[in-house]
């Protein structure tokens, strides 16, 4: 069936980065409905005015827009990060400071202090292959539920960042922030019943995990784009993504293997340099300074792929691409189409 127009008046415009309402953009917006008759909405980037699209949006890894198999995704992600690694880097390490270095960095001060009593002494390379004798069992948790909040936040923050490349924009990191805050409530609540529903996956069918693990792998990036509330958000990704359930399973297995050698291989490397002074009393703050290094690498790769994914779903099965380039196409002599 092919994309229907229904009333414009029924559905949100384009927003400009930072304001207070959305904001239409000169030409109109064509609203797309999906083959099942439910009305999608257009993306709404919290990021950039379509004003004059700008030469970032030419050299974005969304220049073109058209379908991508699941291995362009992967590759996609480490052009994401290439593209403003300053601004992502920043804004994934304001994320994770508080939410997982702190408590990261105290317990390993913690098994700095008790390293005399430790009884089974491990070596930097061990620890950071495993768990790290004399922790402390709750900052670890602690540590774990603020990785996975760095992880849904910074995937929001690089879905505003994709989503803003869509209409020629390049927002700023204070921008960027901005605008974090802004569906900061919603992102809370929508992560905390997704991660309801992957618990009861894990428990209902085991290795079955993977599966509500990809059909909202997008939630970030669809609280970033479009202006949903916690419910809808949810059930927005979940939609989207069953549309393309195997290779969203696909991604989530491969990304997984993907970040797996990443990781071991910043690991030994960490290891391997921090085990020449593993005598040294600061080696263990250090090697808790090297597991925040890695995910500050690691988590913004994730986040870029389901960004990637989220926009590819929507080529595929509500011609974002066309709706784009149809608004470029047939801009007014104000504008030039980039």
């Amino acid at each position: 069936m092919q994309p229907t127009v229904p009333d414009p008046s029924t559905r949100g415009a384009w927003a400009t980065p930072g304001a207070a309402a959305p904001q239409p953009i000169p030409t109109g917006t064509v609203t797309v409905s999906s083959s099942d008759g439910t009305s999608t909405g257009a993306l709404t980037p919290a990021g950039v005015a379509a004003e004059p699209l700008p030469p970032s949006r030419a050299s974005s890894p969304l220049r073109r827009l058209r379908p991508r198999g699941v291995g362009e995704i992967l590759d996609g992600g480490f052009d994401v990060l290439r593209h403003r690694p300053g601004v992502i880097l920043a804004m994934t390490a304001i994320v994770i400071l508080p939410l997982y270095a702190l408590p990261t960095l105290v317990n390993y001060g913690r098994i700095s202090t008790l390293a005399e009593g430790v009884s089974d002494p491990q070596t930097p390379l061990g620890a950071l292959f495993g768990t790290a004798n004399g922790g402390s069992t709750s900052l670890t948790w602690l540590a774990f539920g603020g990785s996975l909040l760095a992880n849904a936040f910074v995937g929001l923050g690089v879905g505003v960042l994709v989503s803003s490349w869509l209409m020629g924009g390049d927002p700023s990191l204070p921008t960027v922030l901005k605008v974090m805050l802004r569906r900061a409530p919603v992102l809370l609540f929508a992560s905390f019943f997704a991660l309801l529903i992957k618990g009861s996956g894990l428990i209902l069918c085991g290795i079955g995990i993977v599966f509500p693990i990809a059909l909202l792998m997008v939630l970030s990036p669809v609280i970033a784009a479009e202006p949903v509330g916690i419910r809808r958000s949810i059930s927005r990704s979940w939609t989207l993504s069953s549309r393309r359930t195997m290779p969203m399973v696909w991604l989530v297995v491969l990304g997984g293997f993907v970040t797996l050698v990443v990781q071991l291989i910043l690991q030994l490397i960490g290891g391997l340099v921090l085990s020449i002074w593993q005598s040294a009393s600061w080696v263990w703050i250090a090697i808790g300074v090297v597991e925040v290094l890695i995910e500050v690498m690691l988590i913004p790769l994730r986040a870029s792929w389901a960004a990637l994914a989220y926009v590819d779903l929507r080529v595929r099965t509500e011609g974002l691409d066309i709706e784009l380039e149809s608004n470029e196409l047939f801009a007014p002599s104000g504008r030039s189409p980039s």
